[in-house]
């Protein structure tokens, strides 16, 4: 009978085999063969008793790893992304374009400006416009005398503003000898100074356009006049917007010379029609531009000086008297 239960099977002890590893993270269960021994207040007041202290066995303990995702889960964490930013774009085209297409985008009010008349006012060219300036003489040497003309007095004859300066400077006692240098100081119709797009347009003289001089030049023009045995000659100076250079200029200045046949209205007896075109000459060493009349002494020259002043002048000496007052 004995033999019979020592063969039967259900008191055959057996070791199991050891379950696999299936995650590197979580550590194999300790072997069951090991021997355990449970602790209790009993045996370790018996320990005690003896003189032994009691020992703690180490318990090997169960670590899972924590927040570790599988590669399953970090892609379906992408999909859910791009999902969201797909909806994103496609919430933005419906309300972007395709909803104004069906209820049509406001329109802008754009408030209506009041009309204070039924007839609007045109712009005033600008060389009709009161010039809001004081003049100031591009000399640092004083001239010899100076000659003020004033174009808003009444003449005892109908005359455009251009034979009332000649007749202004035609009247003057002027003497060769005592004043050969004087400064013109004319005052236009408006009571404002005279400048030099408005002098060009009374002298009926299409000298470039006034857009050029307005751009390039300030507003304020010194005339001059320069006397001598011959007769009296006009000069004009100009003045340059500060950050411009004659090197620029100079091309589109050259363009004053195909219009000769008016450049006569800028002296103050006509010269006669010049047969020859400009030529280069020098005064005090700098170049300048020259047409000679028939008329004795009558010569246009025109030329820059520091830099920054153009002198036109109708006479050669006048121009040099000019850049010595300078």
């Amino acid at each position: 009978m004995s033999e019979l239960f020592k063969q039967s099977p259900l008191v055959q002890t057996t070791t199991p085999a050891p379950l696999k590893n299936s995650s590197p993270s979580v550590p194999p269960p300790p072997s069951i063969a090991q021997e355990v021994t449970i602790r209790t207040l009993a045996s370790d007041l018996a320990l005690m008793g003896q003189g032994t202290r009691p020992t703690v066995q180490n318990i090997p303990t169960l670590t899972v790893a924590l927040g570790a995702k599988s590669p399953i889960d970090r892609s379906q964490t992408w999909i859910w992304f791009t999902v969201g930013g797909v909806g994103v774009l496609v919430l933005f085209f419906l309300g972007y374009y395709l909803l104004p297409m069906f209820f049509g985008k406001a329109k802008p009010q754009i408030a209506t400006p009041s009309v204070a008349s039924s007839t609007p006012s045109l712009p005033t060219s600008t060389t009709s416009q009161t010039v809001s300036f004081v003049h100031q003489s591009f000399f640092r040497i004083a001239p010899d005398t100076t000659l003020p003309v004033n174009l808003a007095l009444p003449s005892a004859v109908p005359q455009s503003d251009l034979q009332k300066i000649q007749a202004a400077l035609s009247s003057s006692t002027l003497s060769a000898s005592v004043t050969p240098f004087t400064e013109v100081t004319v005052t236009d119709a408006n009571g404002g100074p005279l400048t030099w797009p408005k002098f060009l347009t009374i002298a009926a003289i299409p000298a470039l356009s006034p857009d050029f001089w307005q751009t390039n030049f300030e507003q304020d023009l010194t005339f001059f006049m320069y006397t001598d045995k011959l007769g009296s000659w006009p000069g004009y100076i100009l003045k340059l917007q500060p950050g411009r250079s004659p090197l620029v200029l100079q091309t589109q200045l050259l363009k004053i010379e195909n219009t000769t046949a008016s450049l006569g209205n800028l002296f103050l007896i006509s010269p006669g029609v010049a047969t020859s075109s400009f030529t280069d000459a020098q005064v005090n060493g700098q170049p300048v531009r020259m047409l000679v009349y028939p008329k004795p002494g009558a010569a246009l020259v025109y030329g820059w000086s520091f830099n920054q002043y153009l002198i036109i002048s109708t006479s050669l000496e006048g121009y040099r008297q000019a850049v010595s007052h300078l």
